[in-house]
Parts: C-alpha cells; sequence; structure tokens
C-alpha cells in the first residue's frame, strides 16, 4: 500500500516542478524582455560555457538589443547596454541595486571570494562601496590621469616586447607570458595604490 502511495506522491513533485520551472524560465518572456531561449535544466549556461561570456554577450546585444535577459541555471539575469537605464540604476535608483546576486557557489563560500566587492552583499557591500565611492569623483580621477597615462604606455611597451618574444623565440612564450602577467599586475597595483594616496593624503 505504501509503494503506489510514494509513486503517486513522486508523479505529483516531478509535475509540480516542471511546471514551476517553465513558469520561471518563461519570466522574461512574460515581461516581454527579449533574449535567447533556456534549456530546460541549465538555462543558457551551455552557451556561455562553449563561447565564453564576452563572445556571447556581445552576440546577444547585437541580436536582441541593448536590453537582454537570460538564465543563469535557473536564475534570471539581465545584460543592460543602454545608458541611460544605467545611470538609472547606478545613481538614481542605486539604492534599490545594492546585490548583484550569487553567480556561482565558490563566489558565496569562499573565505575571500565572497569578500570582494563584486560579492559581497547588503549593507556590508553599501559600505565597502561608500568607503571607495570618494576616490573616484572626477576631481579625483583628473588628478591621477597623468599618471595613468604613464603606466598604459608602459603596457603597451612591455606588449610590444612580448609579441616580438613570441615571434622569435616560440619556445619561451609560456614564460613570457607569466612574466608580462605579473608586470600587468603589478602596474595595475601600483595604479591603485597610488589613487588610494592621493585620495588619504589631499582628500581625507
Amino acid at each position: 500500500m505504501a509503494a503506489p502511495v510514494w509513486v503517486a506522491f513522486l508523479a505529483v513533485l516531478v509535475v509540480w516542478y516542471f511546471f514551476w520551472r517553465k513558469r520561471k524560465l518563461a519570466v522574461f518572456k512574460t515581461l516581454g524582455i527579449p533574449g535567447p531561449a533556456p534549456s530546460f535544466f541549465t538555462g543558457n549556461m551551455s552557451e556561455i560555457l562553449k563561447k565564453g561570456s564576452v563572445v556571447t554577450f556581445s552576440e546577444w546585444i547585437k541580436q536582441y538589443g541593448d536590453l537582454v535577459g537570460f538564465f543563469n541555471g535557473g536564475t534570471p539575469v539581465l545584460i543592460v547596454k543602454n545608458v541611460d537605464l544605467l545611470k538609472k540604476i547606478q545613481i538614481k535608483d542605486f539604492g534599490n541595486f545594492t546585490c548583484r546576486g550569487v553567480v556561482s557557489a565558490v563566489s558565496k563560500n569562499h573565505n575571500l571570494s565572497r569578500r570582494a566587492l563584486t560579492n559581497v552583499p547588503g549593507e556590508r557591500w553599501k559600505e565597502v562601496r561608500s568607503l571607495l565611492k570618494p576616490a573616484f569623483k572626477a576631481s579625483n580621477m583628473k588628478q591621477v590621469k597623468p599618471f595613468q597615462t604613464k603606466n598604459k604606455e608602459l603596457k603597451f611597451t612591455y606588449t610590444d616586447q612580448t609579441q616580438y618574444a613570441d615571434r622569435h623565440r616560440a619556445p619561451r612564450s609560456f614564460w613570457l607570458g607569466c612574466l608580462i602577467s605579473r608586470v600587468f599586475s603589478f602596474i595595475t597595483l601600483k595604479v591603485v595604490s597610488f589613487i588610494f594616496y592621493v585620495h588619504q593624503t589631499f582628500y581625507s
């Protein structure tokens, strides 16, 4: 007697999940937001994993316009390219967009990753952003522009040297790639550190 009851219960559960999932994956269609048709189980992640997010998002924007809805598994995600809408999200109605959402389990649970500005949630995210915001005012950015330009030129110099080395000393390309990655990281760190120093020294 118990077996038929369990079978019936599981059948109802499967049917309920099917319709719940279908309704969830139709949210953008219901709202009239264009986007690629999602897979029942993976959403649109298979295409992103196959081509890479940059290529995939570029293709979707060309095909569907400045506002594209897609699914990270079962999670609805919006790609926004419209400048006016971005200003509204980032400035005017910024208080309504405090969290970016959980992209992966690693970003949520890893001890370091979950503290990153792109992953930290709620009120803590607001606190971190309020601390960083003054350093990126237009007046402050003008102060560091010459320094950024200098380091940009340095990056191009290193890039040219690496491309030459890759053409003429191919067996060393792997090690040069590692070296150039470290050089770029060092230069970026210098720029960020300098911006922080300028802000702390002159604007605190």
